[in-house]
């Protein structure tokens, strides 16, 4: 992971402790080794929240790979919450997975030993010999019945991953079910929206039965207030690498900063990217870009008419050219901090879109003149790296696409597409590690009128900078030019910026010219 970033315009008066930042660190050799045998559960850990080593909490997760990190961290909390020690799950395939079975192990998808460090994890195998091999009470997450289509073949999968008993010869659950209406904090279309206090959720399940299931866990926990209590506590001397330990079970904005840092992707993963980077890219100071609209899956809800209907339809026809034009505007404004070149485009997409991908990497080179990366660079790397590697190719689909997200997520910038979970779960991790000043939602490439916000919000001194640089100004501009956009007087809205926060207006303040209007952002 990477640190707090100082920002300057002047990137040649970065520090090299910063700059050092951007340099990968290699791995060394990339070994092929049996992910699971990573963990040594024999080994004593004492963590930093201690919970209840006889009282278990195992989710039954829900939908697609992404929904389920979401649900299994949410899972975290509740655990916390409830003083109880987290049984790490099976997790699910995505149904475009070519590889065999429809589990994917937990030692494939989270950090196990990192995790250990933070609270008390138990393996299946250790909740069901303390549990007798059968489940004592199930927590509901969402109104609809545990025996709802789809729902009892994933419960089914967990009895016999964790070698538990949850359903009798007639699939009916030999335990009760749990959820107290009055204390849930609000519901919407069967979905459970939970309080965060600790007491309020001991109500909303009042049990101290022993070894319990949460069935389907998928936002019933609200992250984003977590993350405002994040931001609004002492957050100029939060270090994301090394997070304050949480003072109890309500100190929420501790919590989710060790939620988010204990629960990385596993070492193997994280090595493998890292290897990727050093060797083939050779810097984290990249632009990377997640485009998640293939026909098979992403764009099925605009078919169903289920999609925004705009979005739908520029999504149908997208131009590469009008795409690249605006990722050059959108790197100039990167650079335009000096903190980040912005030299470098990763682009993370399904193989399903390779072609279009591929329009896109050409017209950018021509447009840019940047390098651009793709999932062939990393896919025909890991495919040397792991060519027999029996562990990893047998779920090579899953892997390549947890490399790719440990890319983005420590990539210098990040260019989400909002409507997916695999960038949802990136923007998080990027969100709690202070990473996303730059970052912006993918929306902002397929319009042909999108100019992006300069002053969001640009500290004093790089205003001071803006309004005396002629020479940087006509650089931006002549920029702007080549990729189709008109000039613009950018010291002069620098000087009227300065004037604005002399006159004691909100920093940070959009200041454009007499053709557009004066907004503000907070």
């Amino acid at each position: 992971m990477t640190g707090n970033i100082v920002r300057t315009h002047d990137r040649d008066g970065i520090s090299s402790k910063e700059k050092e930042k951007d340099i990968p660190i290699h791995p060394g050799e990339l070994k092929c080794e049996e992910p699971k045998l990573a963990t040594d559960w024999s080994a004593h850990v004492e963590p930093i929240m201690p919970l209840r080593s006889d009282h278990f909490l195992i989710p039954v997760l829900p939908y697609g790979p992404n929904n389920q990190l979401r649900g299994f961290r949410e899972t975290i909390i509740l655990a916390i919450k409830l003083n109880r020690t987290v049984v790490m799950p099976p997790f699910y395939k995505h149904r475009s997975d070519p590889s065999p079975g429809e589990i994917s192990f937990p030692w494939r998808k989270v950090d196990e030993n990192m995790l250990r460090k933070f609270i008390t994890v138990a393996s299946a195998e250790m909740m069901a010999t303390a549990c007798g091999g059968k489940f004592d009470v199930a927590l509901t997450a969402r109104e609809e019945s545990s025996d709802a289509a789809g729902k009892v073949k994933r419960i089914q999968q967990l009895e016999t991953f964790a070698g538990m008993k949850a359903f009798d010869e007639n699939t009916k659950f030999l335990m009760d079910e749990i959820l107290e209406m009055e204390h849930v904090e609000s519901a919407k279309n069967g979905m459970m929206f939970l309080p965060l206090e600790a007491e309020k959720l001991q109500q909303v399940y009042p049990t101290d039965e022993k070894c319990a299931l949460w069935l389907f866990p998928y936002r019933n926990i609200d992250l984003t207030k977590l993350l405002i209590k994040r931001k609004r506590k002492n957050d100029k001397n939060f270090d994301p690498d090394n997070p304050e330990r949480p003072s109890g079970q309500d100190d929420d904005a501790a919590i989710i900063s060790n939620v988010m840092h204990y629960s990385p992707r596993p070492q193997f993963i994280r090595d493998a990217a890292s290897a990727f980077v050093a060797d083939v890219i050779g810097t984290w100071d990249m632009v990377a870009m997640h485009w998640r609209y293939d026909e098979k899956d992403f764009m099925v809800h605009c078919q169903k008419g289920a999609g925004n209907t705009d979005k739908c339809d520029q999504l149908a026809d997208v131009d590469p050219q009008v795409v690249a034009k605006n990722l050059a505007i959108y790197s100039n404004s990167v650079r335009s901090y000096g903190r980040y070149d912005a030299k470098i485009v990763y682009i993370a997409a399904p193989p399903s879109e390779l072609e279009l991908i591929l329009k896109l990497k050409a017209t950018i080179v021509e447009k840019l003149n940047v390098k651009v990366f793709t999932f062939e660079d990393v896919d025909g790397y890991l495919k040397k790296k792991f060519e027999g590697c029996a562990p990893i190719m047998d779920y090579y689909h899953d892997f390549v696409s947890l490399v790719e997200m440990e890319i983005c997520s420590n990539a210098g910038s990040f260019v989400r597409s909002d409507a997916s979970s695999w960038s949802k779960n990136i923007h998080l991790e990027r969100l709690v590690r202070k990473k996303t000043r730059h970052d912006k939602p993918n929306e902002i490439l397929i319009s042909d009128d999108w100019t992006p916000d300069y002053w969001h919000p640009i500290n004093e001194h790089i205003l001071e900078s803006l309004a005396k640089n002629a020479e940087e100004e006509a650089k931006i501009n002549a920029e702007r030019a080549e990729a189709g956009y008109a000039a613009r007087n950018l010291a002069d809205l620098a000087k009227k910026e300065l004037e604005a926060r002399k006159n004691g207006k909100v920093a940070g303040r959009k200041v454009h010219d007499e053709n557009e209007k004066l907004a503000h952002e907070k």
